[in-house]
């Protein structure tokens, strides 16, 4: 699971939010404003955060998640809402967010805490003495692993990868 976390001050009262993305579902954008419908809802009685004012989003081939300002496509006469990342205007551009950044939606300052991106784990080498069996409903065969994308020499059955026995510790 690819996650960030913000926290903020409303009052005295710290506020914290997870985001979530599936790897599945990395593309989901999720948004941060005043309005109900928003991933986070920000209070804000003075009205200077709009309603969907910025959308985090995690890029695949950059691992690493972006922040874009929502009220960048507004038509005349509405203006952008600016965000400040960081000290950083963000009206057009998206731009990367780390552990440690500072988001300014209106008065509203986010810190966003902490960001967790899974490491790949590496596949498990496998030993010259594991073995594999044939795809045969009943009774498979069981071959060296040299047989792993071939048929079964015994049944013509196609010898998979995802059935190895590991026969001696690796």
């Amino acid at each position: 699971m690819y996650q960030l976390t913000l926290e903020w001050q409303t009052g005295s009262q710290l506020q914290q939010a997870m985001l979530t993305w599936d790897p599945a579902e990395l593309e989901t954008l999720q948004t941060l404003g005043r309005s109900p419908d928003c991933t986070v809802t920000l209070l804000d009685p003075a009205r200077h955060i709009s309603g969907r004012h910025a959308g985090i989003s995690f890029k695949a081939e950059t691992q690493s998640f972006w922040l874009r300002n929502l009220t960048r496509d507004r038509i005349s006469p509405q203006q952008p809402n600016p965000i400040w990342v960081n000290g950083v205007k963000v009206i057009g551009q998206e731009i990367p967010l780390t552990s440690g950044c500072q988001i300014q939606l209106g008065k509203l300052i986010l810190m966003v805490t902490t960001i967790g991106i899974p490491t790949p784990t590496p596949p498990v080498p496998l030993s010259p003495l594991s073995q594999v069996k044939c795809s045969r409903d009943s009774d498979p065969h069981l071959l060296p692993i040299s047989y792993i994308g071939q048929n079964c020499p015994y049944c013509g059955q196609l010898v998979l990868s995802s059935t190895v026995i590991s026969t001696a510790p690796l």
